[in-house]
């Protein structure tokens, strides 16, 4: 196959850096071009070659995969790549000029020529129209969308990218796009901006019974509802709509109107709540994904209630509070949403992760619910809270993971450490800690170690009398603080608990210790072999740098950087 990007005439070449040379390469034929000996006999040569034996069909498909795509995200201008097809030989340019398939993207990002060159030769076929307003580089979005809105009937996608104001989309309220499929549009604004863009209402507030995915971001406009009276849609994703965002009723309307709706997610979107009391309860049946990040938090809580997706695989809610919202959030009825976060887990295990800004329970996949700023001790509580509760949802293996604890206020810091060590089923714990936050890591291991004021026969008095596994990430300022956790709870310290044998917890069985390379020096054997041995006499085993440590060679280096592969 000849290779595109070098091979041409003369004509495409001397042409190559000049954006509108489409047309001028269309315009060719010269008169009496077929009656040139030497064209005779170049396309005689030609049509020996082996690939002009290939099927049309599969000569276009190649042609496909060489231009860029509307799906390609950053839009790439489409004019060097069909200059170069078309410049190849004859055979190849009546191929591309005689394909409409072939010019049914529209980008801002080609020449006006090419433009209105690719609305004539991609007829009757359906457009994919994009604009993306590049801040060094701004096409007139005006004049753009005059030349291409005359073939608004024929809009299959409309993918717009702006930096200007929403007056300019003017326009938009004027054209008809009847077989409209998938709508982007994104204004990229200062948020001192936010509030003074007046809604819009697109599209003369026809209805769009192909519409399958919307992605606004950014865009006030007017909601009109009966414009999804098709139901096709599929995807929904608003992002950064801070004034005249939709309401929840209506977004629940959206949902009710959309009954093979796979996607909704609603990203720094100011929804404002409805009445309670009126609002139904939906079961969208094709819903997969559902996603809530920084919304208010009544509109959080109604939406969680009000929205059951029975085969939801993705739900996820992020949110950051300040300290007056913390109360309403965490009211009755959240807790609702922890069976769909929980619905599909692998081997039925429960995942926290706590830091002094965030708690999130997931399934350990995409699915969780992260509560972020000072939410975030109130979120530990609640989560303990839900697992406490002992349904079919909450039952299982509870895996903690706690990192990054020195931001913790000091009233914080005794509520968060009593919040982990009541966390019911816990089997694994994995501890990261460092210079700053220590102290916090080391009082969270000597609460591990004393029994709860409601001590019970059988272990239960202890805190995570289920634990298996532990890591200890960062510092080796936890080792000793560990190796005590150890002692006392194995009955080898006689300043621990005075408890009968048999109310022991089972020993520890699986110990990870996995330094940061500039703390690798402050870690001692003598100590790495005390942890051996207590975990050992369990019939557990010690893991250093992801190696068993009672198979360390004693003449390794056991503190050196790992080597890196280039």
């Amino acid at each position: 196959m000849p290779d595109l990007k070098t091979t041409g005439s003369p004509t495409s070449e001397a042409n190559e850096d000049r954006p509108d040379a489409v047309p001028e390469a269309v315009a060719q034929a010269i008169p009496g071009e077929l009656d040139n000996e030497g064209t005779l006999l170049t396309r005689q040569h030609n049509a020996c070659l082996p690939i002009s034996s290939l099927p049309a069909e599969l000569l276009i498909a190649i042609f496909h995969y060489t231009l860029p795509s509307a799906e390609d995200g950053v839009p790439m201008p489409r004019a060097p790549s069909i200059r170069r097809l078309i410049s190849v030989c004859h055979a190849w340019r009546e191929a591309a000029l005689g394909t409409p398939e072939l010019w049914t993207l529209v980008s801002s990002q080609d020449s006006f020529n090419h433009v209105e060159q690719a609305l004539q030769l991609s007829n009757p076929m359906p457009l994919d129209v994009v604009y993306h307003c590049d801040r060094s580089t701004k096409p007139d979005l005006t004049s753009f969308f005059k030349a291409v809105s005359q073939t608004s009937s024929r809009w299959r996608r409309l993918d717009i990218t702006h930096d200007g104001s929403i007056d300019d989309l003017q326009w938009m309220e004027e054209v008809s796009v009847p077989i409209l499929e998938n709508f982007y549009l994104k204004f990229v604004l200062d948020e001192d901006d936010w509030d003074f863009q007046q809604p819009r209402n697109l599209f003369k507030g026809s209805p769009l019974p192909k519409l399958r995915t919307i992605t606004l971001s950014g865009v006030p406009l007017l909601w009109e509802l009966g414009q999804l009276a098709g139901g096709g849609l599929r995807h929904l994703e608003l992002c950064e709509i801070v004034s005249h965002a939709p309401s929840v009723p209506q977004i629940l309307d959206i949902i009710r109107l959309s009954p093979l709706l796979t996607t909704l997610s609603l990203n720094v979107v100011a929804l404002e709540a409805g009445d309670s009391a009126v609002l139904p309860t939906l079961q969208p049946q094709a819903l997969a994904e559902f996603r809530l990040r920084e919304v208010t938090s009544d509109a959080v809580r109604q939406l969680v209630l009000c929205v059951r997706p029975p085969q939801c695989r993705i739900f996820a809610v992020d949110n950051t509070f300040m300290q007056e919202d913390i109360g309403d959030f965490f009211s009755p009825g959240l807790e609702s949403v922890v069976p769909t976060i929980l619905r599909d887990r692998q081997e039925k295990r429960i995942y926290i992760n706590f830091t002094s800004f965030s708690t999130m329970l997931s399934n350990g996949s995409e699915s969780h619910i992260q509560i972020n700023g000072y939410g975030a001790v109130s979120g530990l509580e609640w989560v303990r809270r839900c697992l406490e509760s002992q349904t079919p949802e909450t039952d299982g293996e509870v895996h903690v993971e706690v990192s990054d604890l020195k931001y913790l206020s000091s009233g914080d810091v005794p509520r968060a450490l009593q919040t982990i060590r009541d966390i019911p089923n816990v089997v694994e714990l994995t501890l990261h800690s460092n210079t700053d936050d220590w102290e916090h890591g080391a009082s969270l291991l000597n609460s591990l170690a004393s029994l709860h004021p409601e001590s019970s026969p059988g272990g239960h008095g202890w805190p995570f009398p289920r634990m298996q596994h532990v890591a200890l990430e960062g510092g080796h300022s936890l080792i000793p603080a560990f190796i005590q956790v150890l002692r006392t709870r194995r009955g080898l310290d006689s300043m621990g608990p005075r408890v009968l044998p048999q109310s022991y917890p089972p020993p520890i069985k699986v110990v990870h210790v996995r330094p940061a390379n500039d703390e690798l020096a402050s870690f001692s054997r003598s100590e790495l072999d005390e942890l051996q041995d207590i975990v050992g006499a369990g019939g557990g085993n010690l893991y250093w740098r992801s190696k068993l440590w009672k198979d360390w060679p004693e003449d390794q280096p056991y503190d050196q950087p790992e080597p890196v592969c280039v």
